[in-house]
């Protein structure tokens, strides 16, 4: 509660003295109030960021794992090319390789500050048809994402800890572009990691921040707060699934 005061102080502070570019008209258009709630939503959010990963990894090792039987024999009589893969035919199930990515990506996150409303707006422009109050709309959510970020830093703790979804969405672009750029460059403590393998971490878990048909069919998993739970009420799915299958043929 104390990060959430003093998160949107600052936001409220820094528009009313014009140093938060853009912030500073979605300020004049929502309430203090309104700031208050969002930032309120986004702390109350659950899971966290960093539990998310967890699942993330516990399910690609999991996928893995049922999928031994499916490694690729490029010749029987030639050398054996084993494939893994992330539920979509994508190499990601090497637990070393995923927590490896896991690293990179939380102390990415955690060490990182959010870009200027000015640089998110050119990033993330208004589209054509998008009425300016939707706009400004997701400008105060990004302001209030921003805000928080800098504040949770500030008071010495972890992003990742502390924030979920709704923050991770967000963030995961920003840094997926200073991960890659750095392995490419060879400027990042990434252990083993490969620039592919980064790649396809960060697109699987990107899907799972998506809504509707673009998004991931493991994010009600990965962004479970009973992942057990989860697990079993998919199950019954598949199985009734399964069952209808049967009565059909």
């Amino acid at each position: 509660k104390h990060i959430v005061a003093q998160a949107v102080d600052w936001c409220c502070a820094k528009a009313m003295a014009g140093n938060a570019g853009g912030a500073a008209v979605a300020a004049a258009s929502i309430s203090q109030e309104a700031q208050l709630q969002e930032a309120k939503r986004l702390v109350e959010e659950l899971p966290r960021i960093d539990a998310a990963l967890k699942n993330f990894i516990s399910l690609k090792m999991a996928v893995g794992l049922t999928q031994d039987s499916d490694k690729v024999e490029s010749d029987k009589e030639g050398p054996k090319v084993q494939v893994t893969f992330d539920g979509r035919g994508n190499g990601l199930n090497n637990s070393k390789v995923l927590l490896e990515c896991a690293r990179v990506l939380l102390k990415t996150l955690n060490s990182m500050e959010l870009t200027s409303a000015t640089e998110w707006g050119q990033r993330c422009p208004q589209a054509e048809n998008e009425e300016a109050t939707h706009f400004m709309q997701r400008l105060s959510k990004y302001e209030a994402t921003r805000a928080l970020w800098a504040q949770s830093r500030a008071e010495g703790q972890k992003p990742t800890k502390l924030l979920g979804r709704s923050a991770l969405r967000q963030a995961l672009p920003q840094a997926a572009a200073m991960m890659l750029e750095s392995v490419a460059d060879q400027t990042l403590d990434a252990g083993t990691v490969k620039e592919e393998d980064l790649r396809l971490f960060i697109e699987g878990l990107g899907k799972t921040l998506e809504e509707g048909e673009a998004g991931s069919s493991d994010a009600d998993i990965v962004w479970a707060l009973d992942v057990k739970a989860a697990l079993a009420v998919r199950q019954q799915e598949r199985m009734a699934e399964a069952e209808e299958r049967k009565q059909r043929a």
